[in-house]
This record gives C-alpha cells, sequence and structure tokens, in this order.
C-alpha cells in the first residue's frame, strides 16, 4: 500500500500486481486508472484494520509496522483523496494509541532514542558496516568538505534554499533549524565556510554512507497538521489552531490566535508553511503541494 500510493502520487496510472506472475505474463499488463490504483491501496489497508492483521505495539523488533502506522497511512491516502470525514475518523483513532509529540524535536531524529513515541513509521538503518548503513549523511553533507561536516565528504545533494532558510529565519527562534539545515561549517584550517546542508541525517560515520539514523515516513506532528487541516477545511478554525499551535510551541514560536489567523485561507497557508518548516526533508512538501493543488 506505500509504495504503491508513492507510485500513484508520482505516476498516475501504474500496473497492479498483488501476485507473483510469470515474465510472460507480465508483457500482457496495462496500467490501470489512477482511480484503480487508489481502490487496491484502500482495500488493501482496510483488510488489514478491519481483521486487525497487525498488532498495536510489539515487545521486541522496534520498527515493525503496526496497525496504527497502517491507521495513518490510509487516513493520509483519503485526506489526498478529499474524503475529510474518513480521515479524520481514522487521526482521531490514533489520537488514543499512545504515541505523542516529543518536547525537544532533536530528540525525534536522536540515533540515542530511535523509535520514539512520535514515530509511527520509518525506514530503519543501522550503522556497524552490515550493509545497512543510512547514506544520507554523507549524501547531503557539503561537497568538498572533507572530514568536517562528516567522515569521507560530502556530496552535496538536497541542497538547501534561500527560500527554506528564510523560511526557518522569518522569526529567528525555530528550534528546527539547527536540526534541519546549516549554513556553514569550520574547515580544517578553522575558518568558516558558508554553505548550505542538510543536518537531519548526519550521525557520526566510521565509514562512508554508513550512518545509523532511521527515515521517518509517518509521525505523530503529522497526525496533528493533518487533524488541523481537516478542521480548518471543515469550518472549525478553534481546533484547527489548537492542532497546530502544540507543533508551533515545540518549535519554540509564538502561538496563533483568531488575532492573527482571521479566515480559513490564512490558516490554511499557515498549515502549509509549519508543513513546510516540520517535514523538511523527510518527502512531503511536493506531496503536499500537489495534493492541495497548490505545485
Amino acid at each position: 500500500s506505500y509504495h504503491y500510493f508513492n507510485l500513484v502520487r508520482l505516476f498516475g496510472p501504474v500496473f497492479i500486481v498483488t501476485e507473483r506472475i510469470t515474465a510472460k505474463e507480465a508483457r500482457k499488463y496495462d496500467r490501470s486508472s489512477i482511480e484503480d490504483v487508489y481502490n487496491q491501496i484502500i482495500t488493501d489497508l482496510n483488510l488489514i484494520i478491519d481483521n486487525s492483521f497487525l498488532p498495536d505495539s510489539y515487545a521486541t523488533e522496534a520498527g515493525r509496522i503496526t496497525s496504527w502506522a497502517a491507521k495513518t497511512l490510509l487516513a493520509k491516502v483519503y485526506l489526498t483523496r478529499g474524503e475529510l470525514g474518513k480521515a479524520k475518523t481514522l487521526l482521531e483513532d490514533v489520537k488514543k494509541s499512545g504515541h505523542d509529540i516529543l518536547k525537544d524535536y532533536s530528540k525525534v531524529f536522536s540515533i540515542e532514542n530511535e523509535m520514539n513515541e512520535e514515530i509511527i513509521f520509518a525506514v530503519r538503518y543501522k550503522a556497524g558496516n552490515y550493509g545497512l548503513g543510512n547514506p544520507f549523511g554523507n549524501y547531503f553533507a557539503s561537497l568538498n568538505s572533507g572530514d568536517a561536516v562528516i567522515n569521507s565528504d560530502g556530496l552535496g545533494q538536497n541542497y538547501p534554499t534561500t527560500t527554506l532558510m528564510n523560511a526557518y529565519n522569518a522569526t529567528g527562534k525555530d528550534k528546527r533549524k539547527g536540526v534541519t539545515v546549516s549554513e556553514g561549517y569550520e574547515d580544517s584550517n578553522k575558518g568558516y565556510v558558508e554553505d548550505f546542508y542538510v543536518t537531519k541525517y548526519l550521525s557520526p560515520v566510521k565509514t562512508k554512507n554508513d550512518g545509523e539514523k532511521d527515515v521517518p515516513i509517518l509521525r505523530y506532528a503529522d497526525v496533528l497538521l493533518m487533524l488541523a487541516e481537516i478542521e480548518n477545511e471543515t469550518g472549525n478554525m478553534g481546533p484547527a489552531l489548537g492542532y497546530l499551535n502544540q507543533i508551533r510551541e515545540r518549535a519554540g514560536l509564538d502561538l496563533l490566535t483568531t488575532d492573527d489567523i482571521t479566515n480559513k485561507y490564512e490558516l490554511r497557508m499557515a498549515i502549509e508553511n509549519e508543513r513546510f518548516l516540520e517535514f523538511a526533508y523527510e518527502n512531503q512538501r511536493f506531496f503536499d503541494l500537489v495534493r492541495t493543488n497548490r505545485y
């Protein structure tokens, strides 16, 4: 379901394959419509949820997919489809899961605090030369920075935009900025090099491309901001502001009131901007803008 959700959002009509097929059979396949792909995703996720195929948690093996991950993913599918009532019902259920936002944004991504209560679904990585390490620390660190940012240099990929930097700097106190991006580094000669790079997936590595950090796919902050969006779109600005302000408070920002936000459009843009800052480099922004016809 997760992979088909990404595929249909990126490519539209794709091949639906739900059982093992031969190469000869594959040649006769045609792409299915967007509607059919979404129906397949929704059917699969409802099958999991309705039949309790996944537990709520695991005593060991942290990171295995839970029922809450299935419900949160289905809610995001419904939100993408504009089925706000169905999405809200699922998200309200996830609020009872025991998941919550952490008080410290940096601890969400800390290798000392993996699979914390904010993480609902993540791609897990394991450093130590097992072939399971996260390469993004090296991919995203500054190009030609030597060992100044991370051992064995960086590639400078996902270079932060001035737009993102300005958005973080707009208040001068957004705690998420230092966790997510940096404006430069100190080189081997103790000189400062101004060069934007992503820090969210940085962790010490002994071997190039062998980081420890997991990559979140769904976390509880997303549940709150999806609920904020749904409440706003259905005319409930008060609850929407409440959900939004939980995220802003954690980021160290001023809480918004109805004096600051006077109508649905202003709140819609405030939620969009919060998602921009909260989920930078978590592969949400493009899909958010397409989903809301703002791309």
